[in-house]
């Protein structure tokens, strides 16, 4: 019982996650695990998706949060929500205030989409080749924060879920409008972790914490 006390109030966890968890899900954990347990130190790494799994299942980190990734038999899966893709633009636009876009009414739009190497990338390459709806492409990165900051200034549009845009959404600077389209899958946010053996009290914790997160992300979607 001591031990498992010390567990709450010193140690380490460790967490892999992908760039647009790191801007507005991961700080808001945070906040809320060291208000509870202020002496726990946690390491963060920002990984691609692939990147954050096999750094799970290789005991690199006890944490894991990732999109549209098969999972490591090694691996449990604790936490998933199910996000649709959306369109980002400066609040004010021609777009705000809708409820939903469909794929079509991008259509001549200036479009900043991620590269190949993100998990968004690629998703949105496949999606979009089952649409048959040629894109006005102004830019392709592999920065979530870019994309936001681009977006901001009205430089065109970018597709991805709302992770990551949640504060600039509440502050009113950006705008999210779900894209509605058959063609069109949800994307999968997933928690990932160790064995339960191999977690420590304190990582376990966190992991309860941002599973609450998700259930709550899923409830306002």
């Amino acid at each position: 019982e001591i031990n498992e006390l010390h567990g709450l109030h010193r140690g380490t966890v460790s967490v892999a996650t992908i760039e647009s968890v790191s801007r507005g899900l991961m700080p808001e954990a945070l906040e809320a695990f060291w208000n509870s347990h202020p002496g726990i130190t946690v390491d963060i790494r920002v990984l691609s998706s692939q990147q954050v799994a096999n750094a799970v299942a290789e005991g690199e980190c006890d944490l894991g949060l990732v999109f549209d990734v098969r999972i490591p038999r090694t691996v449990r899966r604790i936490g998933m929500v199910a996000l649709p893709l959306g369109v980002v633009t400066k609040a004010g636009s021609h777009f705000s205030g809708r409820s939903d876009l469909r794929i079509s009414d991008l259509a001549g739009e200036r479009v900043i989409l991620s590269d190949a190497s993100l998990t968004l990338g690629a998703w949105v390459e496949d999606a979009l080749g089952r649409t048959f709806v040629e894109l006005n492409q102004r830019a392709r990165t592999n920065s979530i924060g870019l994309m936001t900051d681009l977006a901001k200034r009205n430089l065109g549009v970018v597709l991805q879920t709302r992770v990551g845009i949640e504060q600039d959404i509440s502050e009113g600077t950006l705008d999210f409008v779900p894209l509605r389209d058959p063609k069109l899958q949800l994307r999968k946010l997933m928690l990932l972790s160790r064995a339960e053996k191999e977690m420590s009290h304190a990582a376990s914790a966190l992991g309860r914490l941002l599973g609450s997160l998700l259930d709550r992300l899923r409830e306002a979607s």
